[in-house]
Formats: structure tokens, C-alpha cells, sequence
């Protein structure tokens, strides 16, 4: 089936939080129903403040006339906020799109309740966003891991539940035959994992894509080598996660 049946429209967004600021709105311009839409997006900031960095996203206005809000935690009038996001909008007798919000404040994971259960796992992929209010910089208290975990639930969870951290999901369900999804999981304190897909099943690397998150348990503010994760495609059979320090920090 063509993208062009599923996909209504997709709209960039290329802005910044400013340093005296904690959230930037943008209204939507293609007329896109925000029920219907899903936010893939990524922040960058000038300096190394979580408070000030991680960022979290959500839609309000009506579905008419939409906007789309990121909003940080603290501010400190030297650390700016760069975000580029890409908004899709879904045909919704194709796909199905189901939002809402998540809170481990005071906790570490936060199981949430679909309102429409999913038709199977393997239909279903989720991205989120996050802020925590940590200013001392300890990653297990601020990285959150999200999955989905069967088809009425899924849940967020992060290593530490010291200082407030919330944040809005975005979980997109393929009603047809678009597309399929692949949930894989894992831990590390080495250099790294590498998971087969499906037993090593091959897949066409031109038409898939990674999401995924996790959380850390370093305790200590400094050494990103020690925490920080990245995740590709190994081969077109596998994924891998690693990091730079091959000790400390599980993952």
C-alpha cells in the first residue's frame, strides 16, 4: 500500500526554547487533526543541564486549529533549547493514534492503561517526551525508559526516583497492512548488546527505522562515556546498543 494512503500530511518544525524561557507553542499549519498526528523529535542545547534540556511535547488548542507546545523543566538564560521535530499526521481509518501523559515524580515507573486496546504488539510503536526538574545531573534519576508491554499497557520507567520527571506518549497502531513492528529489550554494563530481529530474520534497512529509549544507572553526574547509549542497526538482522566506556553504568 502507498505511504500517500496512510499518511495525511507531515509538517517540520525547526525552533528554539529560548534561554529565559521553558516552553515554546508553534500552531500547526497543514490543518492536521493533533488526534491523529504523532511527533518525532529530537533537542539539542548549548550547555550540559538536564533541568534545562530535557524536553517534553504534547498538543492542545482544538483539532481544527492546533498547537504543538515543548516545554523544559528550569531555566538558566545560557542554556538554549534547539528542536527539530516532524509532525505526521495519520489517515485514521489506517492507523490508529492514542496519546497521553505519564508521571514518575517520586517513582520509578509508571504503568499507563490504554483506552482502545491494541490489535497486537506487533502493530504498535510509541515515542515520547520527557522533562525531570534534576538539577544536580545524575542520569538514573533523569532517563526514561518507555515500552510497550502488551496490548492494553504500556509503561515508563527510570532508574531512581528521586526529583520530578513527567512527560506525554504518542503510541501509533497500523490498522491495515502498512507496516509491522519489532519490539526487542535488553541490558548492559559492557560495551554492548547486539539483538538478533525476529532470530536474525533479514530486513530491508531502506524501510525500517529504530525507536527506543532507556534508562541508566550511573550515579554519578560527569562521565557521559559511562551512560550515554546509542542504538543502529548492526546488520540487517540485528540491532545493537552500546556506549563508550565498557564498565560502570548499566544500561
Amino acid at each position: 500500500m502507498a505511504v500517500s494512503s496512510w499518511v495525511e500530511s507531515v509538517e517540520f518544525i525547526d525552533t528554539t526554547i529560548a534561554g529565559t524561557s521553558n516552553s515554546q507553542s508553534i500552531a500547526l499549519s497543514k490543518g492536521q487533526n493533533y488526534e491523529n498526528c504523532i511527533p518525532f523529535f529530537t533537542v539539542y542545547s548549548s550547555q550540559d543541564y538536564w533541568d534545562c534540556t530535557l524536553t517534553d511535547v504534547y498538543f492542545s488548542g482544538t483539532t481544527e486549529s492546533g498547537i504543538i507546545n515543548f516545554r523544559r523543566w528550569d531555566i538558566r538564560s545560557s542554556n538554549v533549547v534547539y528542536v527539530k521535530c516532524y509532525i505526521v499526521e495519520f489517515n485514521p481509518e489506517q492507523v490508529r493514534v492514542q496519546q497521553g501523559s505519564f508521571n514518575v515524580s517520586l517513582s520509578t515507573t509508571h504503568t499507563v492503561t490504554l483506552g482502545t486496546t491494541l490489535s497486537g504488539t506487533n502493530r504498535a510503536a510509541m515515542t515520547f517526551g520527557w522533562r525531570a526538574n534534576d538539577g544536580q545531573q545524575y542520569p538514573q534519576r533523569v532517563f526514561v525508559r518507555g515500552r510497550v508491554t502488551g496490548t492494553s499497557s504500556i509503561d515508563f520507567y527510570r532508574n531512581s526516583s528521586l526529583s520530578s520527571c513527567d512527560g506525554h506518549w504518542f503510541l501509533f497502531e497500523d490498522l491495515g497492512d502498512n507496516f509491522r513492528v519489532i519490539h526487542k529489550s535488553g541490558s548492559f554494563s559492557g560495551s554492548g548488546q547486539t539483538t538478533t530481529i525476529d532470530g536474525g530474520r533479514t530486513v530491508d534497512l531502506f524501510r525500517a527505522f529504530l525507536l527506543g529509549s532507556y534508562a541508566a544507572s550511573d550515579t554519578n553526574a560527569g562521565y557521559a562515556d559511562r551512560w550515554a547509549s546509542r542504538q543502529f542497526f548492526y546488520s540487517d538482522g540485528s540491532t545493537r546498543w552500546d556506549k563508550t566506556n565498557t564498565t560502570y553504568s548499566t544500561i
